[in-house]
Parts: C-alpha cells; sequence; structure tokens
C-alpha cells in the first residue's frame, strides 16, 4: 500500500512539475493540457485522474509554493524568544538569502514571472501565499502590536499591502535590470525604489524609522552585477577558458 501511495505523489509531482516549467516558459494561458501531457508522457485520463482541470492544477501548484514558503517561515513565526521587529527581519532575511543563494536563477524566474503572459499565474500564486501564509505572518504583527513596536488595527491587511508593494518594487527593478546595460545608473535607482517601499511598510505597520530590515542595497547590487554579460570564455564548471600569456 505505501509503495502506491508513493507512487501516486510521485506521479502527481511530477505533472505538477512539467506544467510549472510550461507555464513559466509559455505562460498560463498559452499552455495547453495536451503540452502538459506531452511533456510527462501521460494519457489524458491519467492527467484528470489527478486534476479535475489545468485550474484545478494551477490551484494546487500555487498551495504547494505556498506551503513552501510557510515552512520557511514557520520556524521564525513560532519562536519565543524573538522580539516582532526580529521576526519580520528574519523573514525578510532568509527571503533574500535564498535569492542571493541562487541568483542567475532568480534572474532568470523573476524575468519570465513578471512577464505579461504571467500575469494571471502570478496574481494566483500571490492570492494563495497570501490565503494560506498571510495569517501566520500577521501573527507577527499582532505581536508588535502588543509589544508597542508596532501601531495598526489591521494586522492582516498591513501583511497584503506589503506583499503587494514588495511584488511592485519587484517588477520595477527586473526592469530595471533589463535596460541596465544602457544605463549604468539603473541600479541606484532601483536601490532608491526599494528604500522608497521599506519607507512604506514601516509607516504602514506604524514602525519606528530604520528598524525593518526590507532594503540590502549590496544584494540589490549584486544581482545588477550578475545580470551584465560575461564577455569571458567558459568551461562547462564556470571557469575563464582565457589563454595564459
Amino acid at each position: 500500500m505505501a509503495r502506491i501511495v508513493k507512487e501516486h505523489e510521485e506521479r502527481r509531482t511530477e505533472i505538477l512539475d512539467a506544467a510549472q516549467e510550461l507555464f513559466f516558459r509559455k505562460g498560463y494561458d498559452e499552455t495547453s493540457v495536451n503540452d502538459i501531457l506531452e511533456k510527462v508522457g501521460v494519457s489524458k485520463g491519467t492527467f484528470y485522474y489527478y486534476f479535475q482541470s489545468k485550474m484545478a492544477l494551477l490551484d494546487q501548484m500555487a498551495e504547494r509554493q505556498a506551503h513552501h514558503h510557510l515552512v520557511q517561515w514557520r520556524t521564525i513565526i513560532d519562536d519565543p524568544a524573538m522580539t516582532a521587529v526580529q521576526k519580520l527581519n528574519a523573514v525578510f532575511d532568509r527571503s533574500r538569502s535564498i535569492k542571493a543563494r541562487n541568483r542567475e536563477m532568480t534572474l532568470l524566474l523573476f524575468r519570465v514571472y513578471y512577464r505579461e503572459e504571467n500575469d494571471r499565474l502570478r496574481k494566483h500564486f500571490m492570492d494563495k501565499l497570501l490565503a494560506i501564509a498571510g495569517g501566520e505572518l500577521a501573527r507577527i504583527v499582532e505581536q508588535g502590536v502588543a509589544e508597542g513596536v508596532f501601531d495598526t488595527p489591521y494586522p492582516r491587511d498591513a501583511i497584503r499591502i506589503i506583499f503587494m508593494l514588495s511584488e511592485e518594487v519587484t517588477r520595477d527593478a527586473v526592469d530595471l535590470i533589463e535596460k541596465s546595460l544602457q544605463d549604468p545608473r539603473c541600479a541606484e535607482r532601483a536601490v532608491e525604489r526599494y528604500r522608497i517601499c521599506q519607507h512604506a511598510l514601516e509607516r504602514i505597520l506604524g514602525a519606528a524609522p530604520g528598524s525593518i530590515r526590507f532594503l540590502d542595497p549590496e544584494t540589490i547590487r549584486a544581482f545588477f552585477r550578475a545580470s551584465a554579460p560575461d564577455t569571458e570564455p567558459r568551461d562547462v564548471e564556470g571557469a575563464s577558458r582565457r589563454p595564459v600569456r
């Protein structure tokens, strides 16, 4: 019985992974169920055994991603030794460190994620993330209100607005990265937009200026450097193959 359940989950995960790759590459609306079937190599009956529709598949994909984020944050949220400000900063720090460790892949995903054809996909992911993790993150805000370091009567709505601000400023940063080859000032413009977002975030929470560590200028600048073309030939391990003279 255990072996059958494992095979069931493996097949479901395989379909989800393939669909996510196609959705990112082609866009949700441009990807058909047949595209997914062809990529995974399963029949239409098998697909509909796991998912009632393409939208149901998207819903489960978004739920999977939301739970992944929640697992990353829960140890922080549940830590009784941390203050609310420490917890919120730790959430931001963890998200930044994951992106920084996988900078090139993050850049690639962002460039695809913020395409116009992926607007529906992105909105669905955000709605699911807020539905699953929003209440847990709101506990941090409620703790901050109780500690007297935050001043807002709307903890859950504050989290929603913070996510919306973060999405918007990240979209702007991706646009600036695309323009940075022609205009080297784009990196500092992105840093300034993140500073504006951080200021707005503190005002939404009623937090003291400079208490929230949403911004990391050097991480932002590193993404711009990573997007610059590499003019040196490299081998498969990434080492330079410039001749030694």
